[in-house]
């Protein structure tokens, strides 16, 4: 994608009013990837770590999820400083 082109993300909206956002226009590598990664390998991991968080936090899966998803962009923020 070139700077001057806008990004776009396909909104929808469902019939029960819910919105999703379909990002693979912006990132072309979600439309792509699980023809190529192993999933099933992740989904292990990524399961196990909610199901941690839940039981030794108390938190909701939805609050794993976010605090997961919060940690792993930690991390990847980190590496980026660390490459520099």
């Amino acid at each position: 994608m070139k700077e001057d082109e806008p990004a776009l993300v396909s909104v929808s909206r469902s019939d029960e009013g819910a919105y999703t956002l379909d990002w693979t226009k912006l990132y072309p590598v979600l439309a792509e990837y699980e023809n190529v990664v192993s999933c099933s390998e992740y989904y292990e991991i990524f399961a196990k770590m909610i199901k941690d968080m839940v039981k030794a936090y108390n938190y909701s899966r939805e609050d794993a999820m976010l605090v997961l998803k919060d940690l792993f962009y930690k991390t990847y923020l980190q590496l980026q400083r660390e490459e520099k």
